[in-house]
């Protein structure tokens, strides 16, 4: 009977990350789970590098639009308007957030990826 053995130091256990990948993990606040990185193969959590935000997203971006909305919407209908104006400001802003990208970081090869 033959019984295969491993080398010491690359046993696995199922769910345990090894070292190197735990140590890169820890640089980060934010994590993405089960990303793949299309550089090494890796699968699996991601540090979160830096998240993108398109301009319209950001506080002064959406109170600048808000503010033209609702100058427009006074104007040409009124009363009436400045409610069309809030109800499609908050429409606006949620679409806002599902722009963003994140830059994620690959914790075995630190190779940067870009989810969008």
């Amino acid at each position: 009977m033959s019984q295969h053995m491993e080398p010491s130091g690359t046993s696995a256990q199922p769910g345990v990350l090894p070292e190197h990948i735990r140590q890169n993990l820890k640089k980060y606040r934010q994590h993405a789970e089960r990303i793949t990185c299309l550089e090494c193969g890796y699968v699996g959590p991601m540090g979160i590098k830096a998240r993108i935000k398109p301009w319209y997203a950001t506080w002064w971006g959406s109170i600048l639009l808000a503010a033209i909305a609702a100058s427009i919407a006074s104007v040409l209908f009124g009363g009436i308007g400045m409610m069309a104006a809030v109800i499609v400001g908050g429409l606006v802003s949620a679409l806002a957030l599902s722009g963003s990208r994140d830059i994620h970081s690959c914790p075995n090869c630190e190779a940067d990826l870009q989810r969008r």
